[in-house]
């Protein structure tokens, strides 16, 4: 998960409408630079000046086990519901398509101007192989 970087999120999250919906949804989010991100929740990037400020209430769990996607170029988002979404990036150069990313926070419903997923490497050793095996399938093309 790169810096500008565009993934794939798909879900059954609520809609503009803000009801569940009855189709699969996808947006293509870029990657964010998770500085903004983190001064955008916490007010800052210096420990000791951090508090929080989310926006929606809710504040999300930032870390070095996670990176932020910002809203689409049509200011589209995530939302409740779509949590558990892998973040799916095409590599062009071997046209693979792999899950970078599972979103942990989707409250946002572009409210917030960021969404935060778990960085998948970080938890491959938890995840046991039969469910690793169905998150790959999930984005083969």
């Amino acid at each position: 998960a790169e810096v500008g970087r565009v993934g794939y999120v798909s879900g059954w999250g609520r809609n503009t409408n803000f009801n569940f919906t009855e189709l699969l949804k996808y947006v293509m989010l870029p990657v964010a630079d998770q500085e903004n991100c983190v001064k955008h929740y916490e007010g800052s990037t210096v420990p000791e000046k951090k508090s929080p400020k989310s926006p929606v209430g809710v504040q999300p769990i930032l870390n070095e086990h996670t990176f932020c996607a910002g809203l689409s170029k049509f200011q589209e988002d995530t939302c409740y519901g779509d949590a558990g979404s892998a973040f799916a990036v095409h590599d062009e150069d071997d046209n693979t398509w792999y899950a970078a990313g599972i979103l942990s926070f989707d409250k946002s419903c572009r409210v917030a101007e960021y969404g935060v997923y778990l960085k998948v490497t970080t938890i491959l050793p938890c995840i046991p192989k039969p469910s690793l095996y169905f998150l790959l399938l999930q984005w083969s093309p």
